[in-house]
């Protein structure tokens, strides 16, 4: 037998054997090594990490990708990242959903005789490409809209554009923060967004921004809030809806019919009025003071005692004020944005802990007005060539997916198919951030690499390299150039700038595995320039009441502006405030909602003068009377089998046009008509109960007047027991959860779905109350008996307590709900027998019966953790502080010979957290973090009553007040 011969037919045999077996068995076949020539530093069972960047949303945070055999299975966050310092959004985790996603472009298409689109080889699909460039250049005809891209791509984009005739290259983000931007110019001169330095200040006032959801940079956002208020710092939250980040305000003030500007500037007034501000110069402060004059307490809504209170707090500590969220953002958005701008000023605090030293990525991106610009331009007949790289304006951008119609050749660089992708004459499938090479700068100075942390999993391409090849029609550019050298080469550039005695090759190494180069900047100082603002101030004067409701529309804290749609982590995230999962709805105030006989699940259509949806109402004291709101997100024709149909998309009933005094979208302020349409339930809503029912779960106090950490003695209970207590001789695992620093991201919630392996169940089975998450975050309205207001909400992070008197131990029959050494409640799988025992006789209902096996759709079954069982139905799951985790780190400090460290084991869950409110350690040693914080004065264990004796501790929540 010849050599060639052999070696086919031993190729045969061993893939022919194992899939002639499949028919063999209950359960897939172990997947082969993908490595033909495994890289020399991969060791098999052992993960690498790669350092890149997300690229979920445009904050760019730093992240760690694991990878075991060739595949990444989780995403984190990078602790030495300057955005981000560890932590990631749920968005971030979910990452690898896309990554894998079973509807993924997996190849290029285009159109074929009978409109089709069709698979094409990627040699026909660039020669339509081509040709379809070539006959739009003459004349400029050719344009660019890719998503947010600030760095090499960004660079290639502009040439690119420029080298075949056009000026038309836009940066398309949904949520571009007009108004900021707006006001910036007019009153510093600086038209883009500053950088706000949250831990810096004590006094936080939020002015319609859900700055720990999706403002700008949340995560880095809620990190620095979280120091503010370890520090003593307090957080107040303006606005008409009470969002997550008003729910974990210190205080909410409920303000009408968007007057957030008219409060900020009422305060702004008490301060100059009792010259308790910043010294300013004479012509300012007469500026100022004409412009305030008109804000009273009352004309802004607000009890005048509250005010006066509101400003001495701002005056005296260190102090920041923000706004620019989509609540606010309707027709005053500008004057609210002004506004807030003369607060900071006449408090001090613009040049300190609002500063304009670093420029965002954001300043770049295209205004609304912009995109209505190109939209023109394609109906007239202008755009001869449209070419869309990862960015979805068939969807978000009001009229384009229409405008599309009138361009003769469009091409989509998509990796998914989108509305953008179905309405393109070919789709050229392009390799997702964690496949690809790239950098990003999401402010100056940041400059986040990211690298591609394995093979891409389709017949895939860089979009930087369709972009070069696609050059290659006669202008100045080299089609055998590719993208990563053409990073590499700005890359030397950052190395010259940088002054770093290492060689280039050194240079980059490092970079590529810190995840990025930052740079210190120079101090960029501003002032209030001389532009009278008085006009545009006067928006903010009282509205006649108009008939209707006042709608307001906010990002999905998982779905953000659609983008998150097509992932089945993010679908089944409950929305931490309502609760509810996998659809649309809308905020209605209960007193409203009686009026028409409304309850939560009955469908209403909501009509404007722009549109008219369909959508299930949510009954939510947490809004004023008179206004309704609904979360962005949902409602695609396309985009893969986890986004369509789901939902509506709420955007259809906002205006089409922009605001003309910022060129923004007005994304609240429409009125609009509601009309009940049928009794139902279509809306999933997980909570069990809203009230706590002097339970006391969830605990919180008003904080003592002298500051943080002054509790009173958390209580204790007497410890009795039949049985000798269980002896941990080596570790007790325990964690410590801080409810002050927790804001119910639900970062946690994903991080452990992506870490053990949990599956998505679809809407019909979370409606059946048969969700498998092992964590999940609590949500809790009303009075208690510690804190006395109507509108306060409580969170709080439920999972298994590990309790060391554990009531689902005793009761199990075959004994798969054990103890071990360790403190840990074990749970054997291919023990158990599915009685529920455990469950019922659990008082915390942390455990999950699994009616179906895990559905995980190829390739989505390849972001499988391979150090964590697949459970099979039948059986009951839950957390085990990743017990996986606790092997690993004790196996590598054995391997090196040395103790455990303190800190060195991270659950997914504390990993995640972008507020480091999870502690997980060793009780048994004194000396570790958690041992210490289980003793704070703030401490307490749920049910701790029932004598469970768990291992995890809560630090109970402290309301400030002025």
């Amino acid at each position: 037998m010849q050599e060639a011969k052999r070696r086919e037919f031993l190729k045969i045999l061993g893939v022919g054997t194992a899939a002639g077996l499949t028919g063999c068995t209950t359960t897939a076949p172990d997947a082969l090594t993908p490595y033909v020539i495994p890289p020399e530093e991969a060791v098999k069972g052992h993960a690498l990490w790669y350092a890149s960047t997300c690229r979920e949303c445009p904050a760019g945070c730093g992240v760690l990708a694991r990878v075991r055999e060739g595949r990444i299975h989780k995403v984190e966050g990078n602790p030495v990242h300057p955005v981000n310092a560890g932590g990631l959004c749920a968005r971030g985790q979910a990452a690898v959903q896309g990554l894998y996603n079973p509807d993924r472009v997996r190849a290029p298409l285009a159109r074929d005789k009978a409109g089709a689109l069709v698979p094409v080889s990627w040699v026909d699909a660039e020669k339509r490409l081509a040709a379809g460039l070539r006959g739009a250049v003459d004349g400029g005809g050719v344009a660019l809209v890719s998503s947010l891209a600030a760095g090499a791509f960004d660079e290639l984009a502009e040439a690119w554009t420029k080298a075949l005739g056009s000026q038309r290259y836009l940066r398309f983000e949904p949520i571009a923060y007009e108004s900021v931007r707006e006001a910036n110019r007019l009153a510093f001169g600086i038209a883009g967004l500053p950088v706000l330095r949250f831990a810096e200040a004590n006094a936080i006032y939020l002015f319609g921004v859900d700055a720990i959801e999706t403002f700008v940079s949340p995560v880095g956002y809620a990190r620095g809030i979280a120091d503010a208020r370890r520090a003593g710092g307090r957080l107040v939250y303006f606005g008409s809806r009470l969002s997550l980040t008003g729910a974990r305000a210190d205080q909410w003030v409920e303000t009408t019919a968007s007057s957030e500007g008219a409060v900020a500037m009422a305060i702004a007034r008490e301060i100059l009025a009792k010259d308790i501000g910043a010294t300013l110069a004479p012509a300012d402060r007469k500026r100022f003071v004409d412009w305030c004059a008109p804000f009273t307490p009352e004309r802004a809504g607000v009890d005048a005692s509250v005010v006066e209170a509101l400003a001495r707090e701002f005056t005296a500590k260190p102090s920041l004020a923000a706004t620019g969220g989509t609540a606010s953002c309707d027709e005053r958005a500008l004057a609210a944005a002004l506004a807030v701008n003369l607060l900071n000023t006449v408090a001090g605090n613009v040049n300190r802990s609002v500063r304009f030293d670093r420029a965002s990525a954001l300043d770049r991106v295209a205004t609304r007005s912009g995109m209505d610009v190109l939209r023109r331009e394609m109906e007239s007949g202008a755009v001869k060539a449209l070419v869309v790289v990862d960015s979805n304006p068939a969807y978000a951008s009001p009229g384009f997916a229409q405008a599309m119609k009138h361009v003769p050749f469009v091409a989509c660089l998509s990796s998914y198919p989108d509305e953008t992708a179905e309405a393109s004459q070919v789709v050229l499938p392009i390799s997702t951030p964690l496949e690809d090479w790239g950098d990003f700068e999401p402010w100056s100075g940041v400059h986040s690499l990211q690298q591609p942390a394995m093979r891409p999993v389709f017949e895939t391409r860089s979009a930087g390299d369709v972009l070069l090849r696609a050059a290659a029609i006669g202008r100045s550019w080299s089609e055998t150039t590719g993208f990563r050298d053409f990073l590499r080469n700005r890359w030397r550039r950052l190395h010259a700038q940088s002054g770093s005695k290492d060689d280039f090759e050194t240079f980059w190494a490092a970079s590529l595995q810190r995840g990025g180069w930052w740079e210190d900047v120079p101090d960029r100082r501003v002032s209030w320039g001389n532009e009278d603002v008085a006009s545009k101030l006067a928006a903010l004067a009282p509205h006649a009441k108009r008939e209707g409701y006042r709608l307001e529309t906010y990002p999905s804290l998982a779905r953000f502006d659609g983008r998150g749609a097509n992932k089945p982590w993010l679908q089944e995230l409950p929305d931490p405030v309502t609760q509810t999962v996998w659809d649309s709805h809308l905020d209605m105030n209960p007193a409203d909602a009686a009026s028409m006989n409304l309850r939560t699940g009955d469908l209403v259509q909501v009509k404007s003068a722009h549109g008219a949806v369909q959508l299930p109402v949510y009954l939510y004291p947490g809004i004023q009377r008179g206004a309704v709101a609904a979360p962005l997100g949902q409602g695609h024709s396309s985009y893969g089998r986890y986004a369509k149909g789901v939902g509506v998309n709420a955007a259809a009933l906002l205006d089409p046009l922009p605001d003309p005094s910022t060129g923004g979208t007005r994304w609240s302020g429409t009125a609009v008509r509601i009309a009940p349409v049928r009794r139902g339930r279509d809306l999933v809503v997980i909570a069990g109960h809203d009230l706590q029912e002097h339970r006391e779960i969830a605990r919180s106090r008003i904080a003592p007047a002298s500051g943080a950490g002054k509790a009173s003695q958390g209580e204790t209970h007497e410890e009795i027991s039949l049985y000798p207590p269980h002896e941990h001789k080596t570790h007790r695992w325990g964690m410590v959860i801080d409810l002050d620093a927790c804001n119910g991201c639900s970062a946690c919630v994903t991080a452990c779905y992506a870490e053990n392996n949990i599956p998505a169940v679809g809407k019909e089975e979370v409606g059946r109350g048969r969700e498998m998450s092992w964590i999940r975050v609590e949500r809790f309205f009303g009075r208690s008996s510690r804190v006395n207001d109507p509108f306060a909400v409580d969170f709080i992070m439920m999972l298994c307590q590990q309790c060391d008197h554990a009531p689902c131990e005793p009761v199990c029959p075959v004994f798969a709900a054990y103890h071990n050494a360790e403190g840990l409640n074990g749970q054997v799988y291919n023990r158990c027998v599915g009685t529920r025992y455990c469950s019922n006789n659990c008082p915390y209902k942390v455990r999950r019966f699994n009616w179906y096996p895990g559905e995980f759709p190829a390739p989505l079954d390849w972001q499988l953790n391979p150090d964590v069982t697949v459970r099979s139905k039948g059986v009951m799951e839950k957390c085990t502080f990743c017990v996986q985790r606790i092997m690993e780190g004790k196996d590598r400090a054995r391997r090196e010979g040395r103790a455990l460290k303190d800190g060195e084991i991270i659950p997914a869950c504390a990993q995640s957290c972008p507020t480091q409110a999870i502690t997980f350690g060793d009780l048994n040693d004194s000396r570790s973090r958690v041992s210490q914080l289980a003793k704070n004065k703030r401490r307490y264990r749920v049910f701790e009553e029932l004598n469970t004796r768990p291992a995890v501790t809560y630090l109970e929540r402290e309301r400030r007040r002025v």
